[in-house]
């Protein structure tokens, strides 16, 4: 007779949760005008851009692509930093204009005597967090931020120091 072979078994797992990935982004461009804003700008290739993490260690290291563009993408949620890098021959030519420019998206967000942003926490309660980001493609399953970046401004010429003049003799009257 044929019975029943109950050493056949199937077994069953639970899927584990995806890990939810964000990303961080923007654009290194030059302030022509001064007013701390992204207008109708230059854009900077080849600045190092340098991501920390909440306790100011390195977590990775880019360079703006040939638009001005960097990238930062599937992360953990946390808190990060952006640190913006002049080459040298890029820091004889310009420095890092103000911040606050008063428009969250087109401000510059590097300290101009560090190059350092503020922190910002990535996680579902950012309120920038985007998946309708057209510059770049993202891979981060929860969007970017597109908010962090860095407007430079050309340096004053130094200007030639001139020959004191010799102060002349009072008249007297």
């Amino acid at each position: 007779s044929e019975g029943i072979d109950p050493t056949w078994d199937a077994g069953v797992v639970l899927k584990p949760e995806p890990v939810k990935t964000y990303a961080v982004g923007d654009i290194v461009w030059v302030d022509a005008d001064k007013n701390g804003l992204q207008d109708d700008t230059e854009i900077l290739g080849g600045v190092t851009v340098v991501l920390l993490d909440g306790e100011g260690n390195e977590v990775a290291t880019t360079t703006t692509d040939e638009n001005g563009r960097y990238l930062f993408d599937e992360l953990v949620a946390g808190d990060y930093q952006v640190k913006f890098v002049l080459t040298d021959e890029q820091a004889a030519k310009y420095e890092f204009t103000k911040v606050d420019g008063g428009d969250e998206a087109k401000d510059s967000n590097a300290d101009p005597k560090t190059g350092l942003s503020i922190k910002f926490t990535l996680n579902d309660e950012n309120k920038s967090l985007t998946k309708d980001y057209k510059d770049q493609e993202v891979k981060a399953s929860e969007g970017i931020d597109p908010t962090w970046d860095a407007g430079v401004v050309l340096k004053p010429e130094p200007t030639t120091p001139t020959e004191p003049t010799t102060p002349t003799e009072p008249t007297t009257p």
